[in-house]
């Protein structure tokens, strides 16, 4: 969804809506590649398996600890409120100009 709302026409004529959808597509970013790197290792025969039983767990609470800071931030964009997610704000700002 934040990806077509930062892609859209509708959205570059209201920099309220762009500026959170780019936050939310540069939060997600990361948090989608931590899963898929987690998901190689653990493919890889008994020493993935072992670093996947440790690890896997931490980036499941990871993903759902976002998931959730996901649904607070959308609920505070719907509400008109204004936030800075910190290190993405600067450069989602970027993708602003």
């Amino acid at each position: 969804m934040a990806l077509i709302l930062a892609l859209l026409d509708i959205s570059k004529q209201d920099r309220f809506v762009k500026y959170h959808a780019w936050q939310a597509l540069l939060l997600w970013i990361p948090v989608i590649g931590l899963w898929i790197a987690s998901w190689v290792i653990s493919m890889i025969p008994v020493l993935g398996w072992i670093m996947g039983f440790l690890i896997g767990p931490l980036v499941i609470l990871f993903v759902i600890g976002i998931f959730i800071y996901s649904i607070v931030l959308a609920v505070w964009t719907y509400q008109g409120k204004y936030f800075e997610v910190p290190v993405i704000y600067g450069i989602a700002k970027k993708y602003m100009e």
